[in-house]
């Protein structure tokens, strides 16, 4: 799951367009079943938003930052300070 969140976040060109919900959707299912880097991916994703499609949230941002620190990232420790 969190490899097509990759790929979706991303796209690949002429053959995955970018889609941030589907993104988010396979995140979030990654991060249901423990893993840390979507979490944090989440949290990237909410901080700096994205244009037309994803609008920045510190709130969000800080709730997967939490997540992806407690699940052992500690780039996410680092970013919360």
């Amino acid at each position: 799951a969190y490899n097509l969140g990759l790929l979706y976040q991303k796209g690949v060109k002429e053959k995955i367009e970018v889609n941030i919900e589907k993104a988010i959707d396979y995140y979030t299912k990654a991060m249901n079943i423990g893993n840390s880097d979507s979490a944090f991916n989440l949290a990237i994703l909410y901080h700096k938003g994205i244009d037309g499609h994803l609008e920045a949230s510190i709130e969000k941002a800080l709730e997967y930052y939490t997540k992806a620190m407690n699940m052992g990232n500690s780039i996410s420790a680092f970013n919360l300070g």
